[in-house]
C-alpha cells in the first residue's frame, strides 16, 4: 500500500498526505522508542511511536485473530492494560479457566485502541473481532469494561461461527464467527458512564 501511494503521488505530481508505517503495535518499543539512528526502519520506528501518541480520535482496523504471538518483542505495558479484561481472582473457582480467550491477539489489539482513545478524552474505535465477544463468558470481564468506559457500543454481527454449524453466507472464510464492534466515547464524559449497547445481527 506504501509502494502504491508513492507510485500515485509520483504520477499525480503531488506529496503523499497519508502516511503508512510498519511497526510492531503491541511492543514497549513504540511507547519507549530508542534513539533514532541512521537506520531506515529506525526512523520510521520513530515516526510510528510520534503517531501513536494522543490524540487519536478514530482507530480502525482489522487485526489478527490469533493465538500465536509472532513477535518476541517485550510487551509489558500491554499486558499490564490486559488485567482490566481479566476477572477478579477470587471470581475464579476450581480448574475454571477463562482467561484462556484472552490470548487471542486481537484482544490486545482492542485494549490498545481503546487506550488511546480514552486518553484522547474522546473519539470512535472500530474493530472487526472474534464473534465470541459477544456471547462468550470468557470475555464478561471484556464487555463489562467497554460498557463502563464507553458512551455507546455498537456491535454488528456478519459470520456466525461455522464450527457450531451456524453459518450462512461468509463474509470472512474463516470458521469463527465475526462481528464489528464500534465503541463510541463522546467529549466531556465521565469515566464510569454505563452507556448504551447496540446488537444488530445480519
Amino acid at each position: 500500500a506504501k509502494y502504491r501511494i508513492d507510485q500515485v503521488s509520483l504520477e499525480l505530481g503531488i506529496a503523499p498526505t497519508v502516511d503508512i508505517l510498519m511497526t510492531d503495535t503491541l511492543a514497549d518499543q513504540l511507547e519507549n522508542p530508542r534513539p533514532e539512528s541512521e537506520n531506515g526502519f529506525s526512523k520510521e520506528q520513530a515516526k510510528a511511536s510520534s503517531h501513536a501518541q494522543p490524540p487519536i480520535t478514530i482507530v480502525i482496523g482489522n487485526p489478527p485473530s490469533s493465538d500465536t504471538v509472532a513477535s518476541d518483542a517485550p510487551r509489558t505495558i500491554i499486558e499490564a492494560m490486559m488485567d482490566d479484561y481479566r476477572p477478579e481472582k477470587s471470581s475464579i473457582r476450581g480448574r475454571q479457566n477463562i482467561q484462556q480467550g484472552l490470548s487471542n491477539e486481537a484482544y490486545r489489539f482492542l485494549r490498545w485502541s481503546t487506550e488511546k482513545v480514552l486518553k484522547t478524552g474522546a473519539g470512535i474505535v472500530s474493530l472487526i473481532m472474534p464473534g465470541s465477544i459477544a456471547t462468550s463468558v470468557s470475555f464478561s470481564k471484556v464487555r463489562q469494561w467497554l460498557d463502563e468506559s464507553f458512551d455507546a457500543v455498537y456491535v454488528l454481527i456478519f459470520d456466525q461461527d461455522g464450527r457450531a454449524d451456524q453459518r450462512g453466507n461468509s463474509l470472512f472464510d474463516v470458521l469463527q464467527g465475526r462481528l464489528v464492534l464500534m465503541c463510541v466515547k463522546l467529549d466531556g464524559s465521565t469515566e464510569k458512564v454505563n452507556g448504551q449497547i447496540h446488537i444488530e445481527d445480519i
